[in-house]
């Protein structure tokens, strides 16, 4: 077995089945994430699998989920590799449950683990209805202890819609002490709708642009897939421009504010888990139909 494992993070697609003719706010979104599966056919490397870390439709029905069953599928057995999905404040429960699981229609939390190539990846389902902002329920916190008992081999991912910055995810203190001193190695999420590294807890942690809204090639700056630039984040502290050879991260936590790196990147993330580390490659995606919202 390799020591390293590759795979790609993308998230918050908003879909919409075609039969709708829908725009969301004058972006197609479908044909956003079909320019993402041409660059996909393309990379220099083969992924393990891939991460899509929520809103898959946007506030849709069991039609717009047929239409993201059959493009995953597609995906899968174009690239030979599995699609784990997480669950966002836009998608639904019941219409998921029914389509993708051919299970009865239940508001019942989707979360679950499965191990690749040695890496564990923990999917966990921070929706709460109605609401924008999410947070771990008390039935997931006491899976994730029992699970985090046990050490894996390469280390344990943990995917979410929400990042645990802000008011994001409201309970982040208490998810943050269940998995401070496991074999966590990584935290992926989204829901922001765009690209920043942090460390929560001492954990590294990514969000990562929409594919709805991330493919816009930068102005006035010389890109790479290295570069930050200075930002000031929701809870005010700011960040200097540097440049990293690979996109470790190193901002600082104190478990109540966070010094975050925003990537002057957009697309999706190449992600490495190596030496049990995760180590994050955002990706730059251009094209001339490019829109961002």
């Amino acid at each position: 077995m390799s020591n390293e494992v590759t795979f790609i993070h993308l998230s918050d697609p908003h879909l919409i089945a075609p039969s709708k003719q829908a725009s969301l706010y004058g972006v197609n979104t479908n044909e956003k994430l079909s320019l993402f599966k041409e660059v996909f056919s393309s990379l220099p490397f083969k992924p393990a699998f891939f991460i899509m870390s929520g809103d898959l439709i946007h506030d849709g029905d069991e039609a717009d989920y047929q239409y993201v069953k059959e493009f995953i599928r597609n995906c899968e057995k174009q690239f030979q590799a599995p699609f784990l999905l997480t669950l966002g404040n836009h998608d639904r429960r019941k219409a998921f449950r029914s389509v993708f699981l051919n299970e009865s229609k239940s508001e019942a939390p989707y979360y679950y683990s499965k191990t690749v190539g040695g890496v564990r990846v923990i999917v966990l389902d921070t929706k709460i209805p109605n609401e924008v902002n999410g947070e771990v329920s008390i039935d997931q916190l006491n899976w994730l202890a029992d699970i985090l008992k046990v050490d894996t081999e390469k280390g344990t991912i943990i995917a979410m819609h929400h990042p645990p910055i802000d008011d994001h995810l409201r309970n982040k203190a208490a998810f943050g002490n269940m998995i401070e001193g496991t074999d966590v190695i990584g935290i992926l999420a989204g829901h922001t709708h765009n690209s920043c590294l942090f460390q929560f807890h001492s954990i590294p942690c990514t969000t990562v642009f929409s594919t709805a809204y991330g493919m816009e090639e930068l102005k006035n700056t010389e890109s790479s897939q290295n570069e930050y630039g200075t930002v000031k984040d929701r809870v005010g502290s700011s960040v200097e421009q540097t440049t990293s050879e690979t996109n470790t991260i190193i901002a600082s936590d104190n478990k109540e504010k966070f010094d975050i790196k925003m990537t002057q990147t957009t697309g999706f993330h190449k992600v490495e888990v190596k030496q049990r580390q995760m180590i994050v490659y955002p990706q730059i995606v251009t094209t001339e139909n490019s829109t961002i919202f």
